[in-house]
């Protein structure tokens, strides 16, 4: 797990990883499980960085916290 989140709150963080595994529970290999702030153009270069280094597939989303709005990016690598 790559936690580039470093703007992020524990919280923001939490919740974006357990809106991944909702996404991702069909999947049998998932891997390279990333997050950053959106609006950190350092953790967004890292997290692009870290996704291009995967293999197989991609899933990345863009959400937004309910609570702060926080914009946060969040994905993985999967299958073989």
């Amino acid at each position: 797990m790559h936690l580039l989140g470093m703007t992020l709150s524990q919280m923001e963080i939490d919740w974006a990883f357990s809106v991944l595994r909702s996404d991702m529970e069909e999947e049998s290999c998932v891997d390279n499980m990333r997050i950053a702030s959106a609006d950190d153009p350092v953790e967004v270069s890292a997290y692009e960085a870290i996704r291009d280094d995967g293999c197989c597939g991609t899933y990345d989303r863009r959400l937004v916290h309910p609570e702060t709005g926080k914009v946060i990016l969040v994905g993985c690598n999967y299958g073989h």
